[in-house]
């Protein structure tokens, strides 16, 4: 998206557009993305569980499924792991690609903020 800093309270929609928009679209739906945003991830990070009736597992489980109840969902980290590497990988891939000229100034301009390098002033033409 080309964003310096994800702008304040936006957080939800950055992880539905990853889960919805990435190959993970196979597996979410904005519902279950949404889920997985509020329970899975805002679950672990401010309490250090998954909120709900969400859990994380491993085993022969889908990739996401949501519970009986439809109010959480069961992420297998096994697999969720592995499409995450995918997906980084096909990423890194479009990056090295000298066609992908926004997605490289996007990721140029997040690096940069994330490494506190100021945005080179555009040049000036000489006199």
């Amino acid at each position: 998206m080309g964003k310096r800093k994800t702008p304040y309270r936006n957080g939800k929609k950055y992880f539905v557009a990853f889960l919805t928009e990435t190959s993970f679209r196979h597996y979410f739906d904005a519902a279950m993305a949404e889920l997985f945003y509020t329970t899975i991830r805002c679950g672990l990070l401010h309490q250090t569980e998954a909120d709900g009736t969400s859990r994380v597992k491993r085993g022969g489980l889908p990739l996401v499924a949501y519970t009986v109840d439809h109010k959480g969902i069961v992420v297998n980290t096994p697999r969720f792991h592995d499409l995450l590497e995918e997906v980084i990988s096909d990423y890194a891939q479009q990056l090295r690609d000298p066609a992908s000229g926004e997605l490289r100034a996007n990721f140029r301009r997040k690096m940069r903020f994330i490494c506190r390098i100021e945005e080179e002033p555009p040049e000036q033409p000489l006199s």
